[in-house]
Formats: C-alpha cells, structure tokens, sequence
C-alpha cells in the first residue's frame, strides 16, 4: 500500500473563506441593484415584482429588508443570477450567504 503511494502529491486543502460581512452583504446588493438598473427593463420588472421603488432603497436610517429583496430576487432567477455572477465576477454561491445576513434580524444600526 505504501509503495502505491510513494510519489502522489498531497491535494491541495480548498482554503475556506471567512465568513461574510455585513459591509460586505450590503455591498454586495448594491452591486446587484446596479446590475439591475443598468437595463430599464430589468429594472422595471424588478420594481413590479417586489413593489419596491427607489424611496425604499433611498431611506435613511438604511433599512437590510430592501437589500436583502434585491438579493432575494436575484436568487429567484437563475439565468440573471448567473449573468450577475459572470458579469460582476461574483461566485455564485456567496449570493446565499448575503440573504441569510442581510435577512438576519436587525442591530441598532437599522430601522428593519
């Protein structure tokens, strides 16, 4: 058994990444937000499906509800999940990870 294992090179441990921010959540949205707004048309069908406008996105203190709809959105469509994710150079699977943060209740720093 040892002689079928001399000379294998040991693979190399996949480096686990930390664990998402909040900063880096929020972020994280806006790029999708920005992505959506680049077209009318995907912007528009985004609006009319989540009734949100742009006063929900503008209100201060910010809110994580709107984000975290941006995100859920984006999930909800694979095809412009992964045109997002191609474009702005994102893995797709740190798409997940921002919802579950940005849906997470909220600290002294947000209204909701």
């Amino acid at each position: 058994m040892a002689q079928a294992l001399e000379g294998c090179k040991p693979m190399p441990l996949k480096q686990k990444k930390s664990p998402m921010s909040l900063d880096e959540a929020e972020t994280l949205a806006i790029q999708v937000l920005a992505f959506l707004a680049e077209d009318g048309a995907r912007f528009s069908r985004f609006t009319a499906l989540t009734g949100i406008d742009i006063s929900d996105l503008r209100a201060e203190p910010p809110s994580r509800l709107p984000l975290a709809a941006v995100i859920e959105y984006l999930m909800g469509d694979e095809s412009l999940l992964l045109m997002f994710s191609a474009e702005a150079r994102v893995d797709p699977a740190d798409i997940a990870p921002a919802l579950a943060i940005l849906s997470a209740p909220a600290g002294p720093r947000y209204r909701g």
